[in-house]
């Protein structure tokens, strides 16, 4: 847990990308 440090940050924006990647698939396939 230590070097769990930069962790965190790396993760949340990799979530961040995949949420947003999700969103503008959606979009894009209900306005297609």
């Amino acid at each position: 847990m230590k070097n769990d440090n930069k962790m965190p940050k790396t993760k949340l924006l990799v979530l961040l990308l995949v949420y947003i990647a999700l969103v503008i698939g959606l979009a894009v396939y209900l306005y297609s």
